[in-house]
């Protein structure tokens, strides 16, 4: 007879989620996804929706109104 030991899956989405936006669990690991908009950069983070043109046409807004 041949005994195999398994381990259960561990959900790591499960409770605090390791990523910024969206976790999704697979067996024996997980993905991190972002919200329409933003995009992922390391393996857990989202970054966005401002672009760094967007950033500059709102500075170049603040400083005319001041």
């Amino acid at each position: 007879m041949v005994s195999c030991d398994v381990d259960a899956d561990v959900d790591e989405c499960e409770g605090e989620s390791p990523c910024d936006h969206v976790c999704v669990n697979h067996v024996g690991n997980y993905t991190c996804q972002c919200y329409e908009g933003y995009q992922l950069y390391g393996f857990t983070h989202c970054a966005g929706p401002y672009t760094t043109s967007t950033l500059n046409i709102t500075l170049q807004v603040v400083r005319e109104f001041l």
